[in-house]
């Protein structure tokens, strides 16, 4: 995200035809951010704080690691239904 435009203004073509390392760089971030909700969410199933919608986040995750185009929107969904029934069964005292 930040390194394609200063790279823009020093070699176009790089950015145009990539560079392995950067592109390799992209994919292994996807990869620890997908991996890391699934993480997430498999503690959250064994502790029993989630139920149905942890395995809604796992798939989303897996769906984040896919070259989806809008691979983002699944996972900010199903974290926001995961946690909005989370907070949603708190009882008021």
């Amino acid at each position: 995200m930040f390194v394609q435009p200063g790279l823009a203004h020093v070699d176009p073509d790089a950015v145009r035809d990539g560079i392995t390392s950067l592109t390799a760089g992209f994919i292994v971030s996807y990869m620890v951010m997908g991996l890391g909700w699934i993480l997430v969410a498999i503690a959250l199933l064994r502790t029993k704080m989630i139920g149905v919608s942890g395995w809604f986040l796992i798939l989303a995750s897996l769906i984040a690691i896919s070259p989806a185009p809008f691979r983002y929107l699944p996972l900010a969904v199903a974290v926001t239904f995961a946690c909005g029934l989370r907070l949603g069964h708190r009882r008021s005292s």
